[in-house]
């Protein structure tokens, strides 16, 4: 082996491994003003729900439990299932939850036909689907009535 000279690479140094990236520090909590409050929830209304329901939502779900030919499920109920949270961010973005939320992924294979429910434009709006929810809400305690309208 030739010996290291100008233009000749030595013997290697042993390198130690690099170390770890800085960890930054942890942000510091700064505590809300005096007398802030967060953002009370939005009220939804259970008749502005239905005209939306019967506008937007009829043709796929039905107002029951049950699947609809469309393969849509019922919305009875389907507070209880998943919750007023959840179902705000599904009505918002159901293609981009159906992406990333395992109860969503769920729901669409549950689906015969693999269907996820577009995104609609009226759903953007914050109170349009509050009012769904309050309406679907209404359905849970609808004494087996299918729209608590009739009641």
């Amino acid at each position: 082996r030739p010996a290291a000279g100008p233009g000749r690479p030595g013997p290697r140094a042993a390198r130690s491994p690099p170390a770890p990236p800085a960890t930054p520090p942890a942000p510091s909590a700064a505590a809300p003003a005096p007398g802030w409050q967060p953002p009370a929830p939005i009220a939804g209304h259970a008749d502005a729900g239905r005209h939306l329901y019967t506008s937007l939502c009829a043709y796929c779900h039905r107002l029951d439990d049950e699947v609809s030919d469309m393969g849509a499920p019922g919305l009875k109920g389907a507070v209880h299932r998943y919750g007023e949270a959840w179902l705000d961010r599904w009505l918002a973005d159901p293609r981009g939850l159906a992406g990333s939320d395992a109860k969503a992924k769920a729901l669409v294979a549950a689906s015969p036909y693999g269907l996820v429910m577009p995104k609609l434009h009226a759903m953007q709006d914050a109170q349009n689907r509050a009012d769904v929810i309050a309406f679907m809400k209404a359905l849970e305690t609808a004494n087996g009535k299918d729209d608590p309208a009739d009641q």
